[in-house]
């Protein structure tokens, strides 16, 4: 579990020590040493910033200065929870998942137009049917699968936590 100091803490969201400080009074998760556990307080922040409003919302035009500051807080909380997990490795970048995607995508296609040729020879000696025959309907069955395959959207949840982190059955 990545730690920081209040100061390190304030620094990456662009606020002040005190701020942090006035934070972890509110509830934001704190160390026994006074050390800040990141993900955790990051996650709080990103919960509960913006929805306590203080008395400079009783002035006029305020709300929307503090209503901007709060946003752009939280903005970049959000900025620096998404660098720690891409720091991790929690995050992968897109083009490289869709190319992993893609290869496995191809590799599963390749092995499944094989598969008639591969076994129809064999499956057509346990059956005593016509080794010819049989390749072809297997065949020709594989790559109405396939194509039926390629048709169908892929549903993909609203959330793609990993399971116990949040997702639904």
């Amino acid at each position: 579990m990545e730690t920081s100091s209040k100061s390190a803490f304030a620094r990456r969201l662009s606020l002040s020590k005190s701020r942090v400080s006035q934070l972890v009074a509110q509830g934001m998760p704190v160390n026994e040493d006074g050390s800040i556990p990141v993900a955790e307080a990051l996650r709080w922040f990103r919960a509960n910033v913006g929805t306590q409003r203080g008395p400079a919302t009783a002035s006029p035009g305020a709300g929307d200065l503090t209503e901007e500051k709060a946003r752009l807080t939280k903005i970049q909380a959000d900025r620096a929870q998404l660098e720690l997990e891409a720091r991790r490795g929690d995050l992968v970048p897109t083009a490289i998942a869709k190319r992993v995607v893609g290869t496995v995508a191809r590799v599963h296609r390749d092995a499944t137009l094989a598969f008639a040729a591969r076994r129809g020879p064999e499956l057509a000696g346990k059956w005593g049917m016509a080794p010819r025959q049989v390749v072809a309907d297997l065949d020709a069955a594989l790559r109405v699968m396939l194509e039926e395959l390629a048709a169908e959207p892929i549903p993909f949840p609203d959330d793609l936590s990993e399971p116990g982190e949040g997702a639904q059955p």
